[in-house]
């Protein structure tokens, strides 16, 4: 599937790991001019082998390798087929350098957990054969942003979570897996329905969903049930209001007891002055009768 690349003079047997550049010590190396030379190094233990690409391709299946540290650069297609690698964690390729457009990984030992991290620029990859049984959100959400094709064919898989897939994908392959489930969001059955896109799948594999979060009458694609979970409108006026609900509750208490506190202020006030009024009242009238009898009297 990815041509050209030179055989090294020296073969190992076990455990190999992929290094960008070659120790000092090496054993046997093995050296062609070409405009991009690119060197790239089989280690194992204290030997190591290095490997020249032809043509901006690598070549490095069926050599037991089982740990990639990094990749070369000058090189747009590598070939890591049949290996032992369970996990690949590599760098970003620097501005300058020839980007990686084509990985294949398949027939290696990547399952459901695995770390998945390669540089964005990939567009094709590669992941048939392995043991990866479901693609989880954590997976989807490692691919490549510029992924264009993602084959998954003979994984094993029984659900699909493609809510968080790159919106850059044109080819899904999910060929001979025994798939249960495909769940989808609004964006992402928009993205694997469109005319141009190639979902390949074996037919009647995915029955009618059954949960009430499924979009009925649930979508077919492919002759395959699909799982679309729709976003109501009102669900999202509530998810913004109680992003504040809980700051907007705490105003209005405070609210609330500041008035009460304003209303019984007012309301004590008002009983004092009316206790007052009423004492000058009560004083007044007592004191008026004795004024008057007083008065009579002088009169008299």
């Amino acid at each position: 599937m990815m041509p050209g690349a030179n055989t090294p003079n020296t073969t190992t047997t076990c455990c190999l790991t992929v290094v960008a550049s070659c120790p000092n010590s090496t054993n046997h190396t093995v050296s062609v001019d070409v405009a991009c030379p690119t060197t790239v190094c089989l280690a194992n233990g204290h030997t190591a082998t290095s490997i020249v690409a032809m043509d901006k391709s690598l070549n490095l299946s069926r050599r037991n390798i089982s740990v990639v540290t990094d990749l070369p650069s000058c090189v747009d297609s590598i070939d890591l087929s049949y290996n032992r690698i369970q996990s690949i964690s590599v760098q970003s390729s620097d501005p300058g350098e020839v980007p990686l457009l084509h990985l294949n990984l398949s027939h290696n030992a990547f399952a459901t957990s695995s770390a998945i991290l390669l540089p964005g620029t990939v567009q094709t990859l590669d992941l048939s054969g392995n043991r990866i049984g479901t693609l989880s959100r954590e997976m989807a959400e490692q691919m490549p942003r510029q992924l264009k094709s993602l084959v998954l064919s003979g994984n094993g898989m029984t659900s699909i979570d493609g809510r968080y897939l790159p919106t850059t994908l044109k080819r899904l392959d999910l060929t001979r897996n025994s798939i249960e489930t495909i769940l989808l969001d609004t964006p992402s059955y928009a993205l694997v329905s469109h005319p141009e896109f190639v979902l390949e799948i074996e037919p009647n594999q995915a029955p009618i969903p059954t949960s009430l979060l499924c979009m009925q009458p649930p979508p077919r694609l492919a002759n395959n049930y699909m799982c679309v979970i729709e976003t109501p409108k009102h669900a999202m006026v509530t998810a913004i209001l109680g992003k504040y609900l809980l700051g907007l509750i705490v105003v209005v208490l405070i609210g609330y007891a500041a008035f009460q506190s304003l209303k019984q202020y007012q309301s004590s006030s008002g009983v004092s002055e009316l206790t007052d009024r009423s004492t000058y009242i009560s004083s007044n009238y007592l004191e008026q009768p004795k004024t008057s009898s007083s008065n009579r009297v002088a009169v008299a």
